[in-house]
């Protein structure tokens, strides 16, 4: 007579306790903006929540800030010139982990949101006319931004992981597309 293997149990949401509350303390990593006019790298500083609503699907609110390029720079033959690019937004989304464990050590994801506040674009990285003298080379636009990212958790512990992750955002400005990546890396704990 053979007994059947027992079934695996279900595999529950995220953490220490299972209750799926992730929390990224500090999201640090480089930024790079591309536009018809040239290109500009910085950093991005971001952080937030996400939240379980299941074992694979959750709910992730960050809050990001991000700057590349340079101000504004004297040119030689002309008007000053600016390629930077700025955000702060504020980016709700859902995110998608490939989990199949509670022990998984690794756990790739894939996810979009949807990235709602200021950018600051300069009109060089966007292949504008200069602004005449004596006048801002760059502007401020209010909107929302579709992104999508992806990544791998690494998780030594039900508690604790770190988050590699890389997001690319399209924004259409000016009758121009600029294009942000980013390449992050965090620390998070899991509740």
């Amino acid at each position: 007579m053979q007994l059947a293997p027992a079934a695996p149990a279900p595999l529950g949401r995220s953490g220490l306790f299972e209750r799926g509350i992730n929390l990224d303390l500090v999201e640090l990593g480089a930024l790079q903006a591309f536009g018809s006019g040239g290109s500009a790298s910085g950093i991005v500083l971001a952080l937030g929540p996400e939240l379980d609503l299941g074992p694979h699907i959750a709910v992730r609110i960050s809050l990001r800030l991000g700057f590349a390029g340079d101000l504004e720079t004297a040119s030689a033959t002309g008007p000053t010139l600016s390629t930077s690019f700025a955000e702060l937004v504020l980016a709700p989304g859902v995110v998608y982990r490939f989990r199949h464990d509670r022990q998984q050590r690794w756990v790739p994801f894939v996810g979009g949101a949807l990235d709602m506040g200021a950018f600051q674009f300069g009109r060089q990285l966007l292949g504008l006319a200069p602004s005449p003298a004596n006048v801002s080379q760059s502007f401020v636009k209010i909107g929302v931004a579709p992104e999508a990212l992806g990544g791998v958790l690494y998780c030594p512990a039900s508690f604790f992981a770190v988050r590699f992750a890389a997001s690319y955002t399209y924004m259409l400005v000016a009758r121009t597309s600029a294009h942000a990546l980013t390449e992050t890396v965090d620390l998070r704990f899991m509740f």
